[in-house]
């Protein structure tokens, strides 16, 4: 089965994929926001969704320590590692610093962020062409960027709020 969703919170992500875990559907890969499961047994894992730094990442040195205490590495995708673990083993033990989470909070937020730019200068580029010209499809176009942007906006705002909370403000 194939599902297409795209999250900004990893931790929604997570919890996402253990209750299809529960009914059935087994993480197999990850790709641009399509997930692929197959069907195995229910519940047979819990899931986690860890953020990492590209730029000084090294798969299999974080592959062997997580390996030796039974947690499998699914696969990598962009800045995100989706790792899972069998249930009768036990939950996952594994946290990371408040800082930590901090900065991959604020590494999602910033790639929103420049997102939203985006789609904001696009979108009033094209309501502006949209008047000057006096046709309709650039002032639909701009109207739905300017609402993407807005979209992207709700998520840094959420973002920002998961960050305050961690920080205890």
């Amino acid at each position: 089965m194939k599902k297409f969703r795209i999250f900004y919170d990893k931790d929604a992500e997570a919890e996402w994929l253990n209750k299809l875990s529960d009914q059935g559907y087994q993480l197999k890969s990850f790709k641009l926001g399509m997930y692929e499961f197959e069907e195995r047994d229910p519940g047979m894992y819990y899931y986690m969704v860890d953020l990492i730094d590209r730029a000084r990442f090294d798969l299999e040195a974080y592959r062997a320590p997580l390996e030796a205490v039974g947690i499998e590495v699914i696969t990598q995708f962009g800045n995100y590692v989706y790792i899972r673990k069998l249930k009768k083993n036990g939950p996952f033990m594994i946290t990371k610093p408040v800082q930590d989470q901090i900065a991959q909070y604020n590494r999602i937020g910033l790639m929103f962020i420049a997102m939203m730019f985006v789609e904001y200068v696009a979108g009033l580029a094209e309501l502006i062409g949209g008047i000057l010209t006096g046709r309709p499809l650039p002032l639909i176009i701009g109207l739905v960027l300017v609402i993407l942007g807005t979209c992207f906006l709700r998520i840094v705002i959420r973002i920002g709020k998961k960050v305050n909370k961690l920080d205890g403000r």
